[in-house]
C-alpha cells in the first residue's frame, strides 16, 4: 500500500469515528431542576430593613400558604394587643327641642327623640344616670325620662312605665304643670 492509500484509510476511519456518535447517539437530556443548598438556614438581621420596591397591591391567584404565624394551642392565630370589644351600651344623646307634659306616653316621647336624634328613644332613668360621659346641664331645669316600677297586685307583680322629670343633678321629681324636653338615649 502506498502512503497515499494509508492516509486515505486513516482519514476515512477518523471521519467514521466522528459520524457514528452523531447518527446513533440518544438526544441530549431536557431541562433539569436545580437545587441550591449552600444558603445558611437563617439570616440574622439587626436594625431596620426597608423594603421599598414592592408593589402597593400584589394580585394573588390560587392559594397562599403562610407558615410562620404565631398560633395558640388550638391552632388559632395569636394577635397581640387589646382585642376584646365591649358591647355598645345605650347612652344619652341629647335633649329634644320639643317639650311635653309629665304623663306623656313613652312611645310619643320616643318618636320625638327619634325625629331629632336618629335611632334614639326616651331614656330610662337608669340609662341616663349611667351614661358616660354624663349628660350636660339641663337648660330648662329638668327633662322627662321614663321610670319602670314593679308593684304587687292581687294578680301578681305588674310592671308600670311612666314619665317623670329629673333635674341636672339627677334628682327625680314630680314635674310642675309645665312642659319639659325629653332626655334621649341611643347607641
Amino acid at each position: 500500500m502506498s502512503r497515499r492509500s494509508v492516509g486515505l484509510a486513516i482519514g476515512v476511519l477518523c471521519l467514521a469515528a466522528l459520524l457514528v456518535p452523531l447518527v446513533g447517539a440518544p438526544p441530549p437530556p431536557g431541562p433539569q431542576p436545580v437545587s441550591v443548598v449552600n444558603f445558611p438556614a437563617v439570616q440574622v438581621v439587626s436594625g431596620t430593613v426597608d423594603v421599598g420596591n414592592l408593589p402597593a397591591v400584589q394580585e394573588v391567584a390560587g392559594t397562599v400558604a403562610v407558615g410562620n404565624l404565631p398560633l395558640d394551642q388550638d391552632g388559632n392565630v395569636r394577635v397581640a394587643g387589646a382585642t376584646a370589644c365591649a358591647a355598645a351600651a345605650i347612652h344619652f344623646v341629647g335633649f329634644t327641642q320639643a317639650t311635653f307634659m309629665e304623663g306623656t306616653g313613652a312611645l310619643a316621647m320616643s318618636r320625638a327623640c327619634d325625629a331629632e336624634y336618629s335611632a334614639s328613644r326616651v331614656c330610662d332613668g337608669r340609662e341616663l344616670f349611667r351614661s358616660t360621659p354624663p349628660p350636660p346641664e339641663i337648660a330648662s331645669g329638668g327633662a322627662l325620662i321614663i321610670v319602670e316600677m314593679e308593684r304587687d297586685t292581687a294578680l301578681g307583680p305588674v310592671q308600670s312605665i311612666f314619665s317623670t322629670c329629673t333635674s341636672s343633678a339627677g334628682v327625680v321629681f314630680d314635674c310642675p304643670s309645665q312642659p319639659y324636653p325629653v332626655a334621649c338615649c341611643g347607641y
